[in-house]
């Protein structure tokens, strides 16, 4: 199975970050890592090596279990980005990867929660769905029947949003 193509596009800002900083060991946290997919692609385009310190966060427990399965030597924990910053665990990522993830949370903290845990030349790479439009759109859903409450859906936040918030905050 050939990896996704922003799988890829994420491997070459990966090299391209280890090129430009010098990087021999490199520190990664994969925010929303689900099983360990992006990971593991990484290790396969050769974007990482056995000596770097890779991380993985989620907030569901069976994934992340699936995840150590797959990829006992990297380090798996529970995590909720939108709530809690990441330098309650480290401030020392050079990278940190949050792939299609950000679009659960109603607001933008979840920005602020990655830039807390990046060393000075670190680097955070979000893909995802931006309206290049200055709306927000908020999505709730519930199942048809059963469902009593109503969950977050797949918000799509403006490019507009993010820029204010980041220039608000001086997130460069």
């Amino acid at each position: 199975v050939s990896p996704k193509e922003y799988f890829k596009f994420a491997a070459s800002l990966i090299k391209e970050h280890r090129r430009v900083v010098n990087l021999d060991h490199l520190r990664l946290l994969d925010v929303g890592c689900a099983a360990g997919d992006f990971l593991k692609t990484l290790y396969h385009l050769q974007a990482l090596s056995q000596e770097d310190a890779i991380e993985g966060s989620d907030v569901i427990a069976e994934l992340l279990d699936e995840a150590r399965r797959r990829l006992p030597s990297v380090r798996f924990f529970e995590h909720n980005i939108g709530r809690q910053s990441l330098s309650k665990i480290s401030s020392n990522y050079d990278i940190v990867t949050m792939l299609g993830v950000h679009s659960i949370f109603d607001d933008l903290d979840w920005i602020e929660n990655i830039v807390s845990g990046l060393s000075s030349t670190g680097i955070a790479i979000v893909y995802g769905i931006f309206n290049p439009y200055p709306y927000d759109v908020i999505v709730r859903v519930k199942q048809a029947v059963s469902g009593r409450e109503w969950q977050p859906g797949w918000n799509v936040h403006s490019r507009e949003a993010i820029s204010a918030y980041c220039a608000h905050r001086s997130i460069h």
